[in-house]
């Protein structure tokens, strides 16, 4: 149980810092940068559709 709620905080975590890219990615002007908060938005998406696998795969676990 606390597996999963470790993994529910970093769920939380992720999405925040992948709101505050967004609103950085919305503000830059220098394409450059914003080609880089892009991938960076990418690898995060990434990682919450994995995390989301992760939790369901715990949640089907036999308790």
């Amino acid at each position: 149980m606390g597996e999963t709620k470790n993994l529910r905080s970093i769920y939380s975590h992720l999405i925040k810092i992948r709101k505050s890219i967004e609103n950085y990615k919305a503000d830059e002007t220098h394409l450059e940068k914003i080609r880089l908060l892009k991938m960076i938005d990418a690898e995060l998406m990434d990682a919450l559709y994995n995390l989301e696998n992760l939790l369901e795969l715990t949640d089907k676990e036999p308790k």
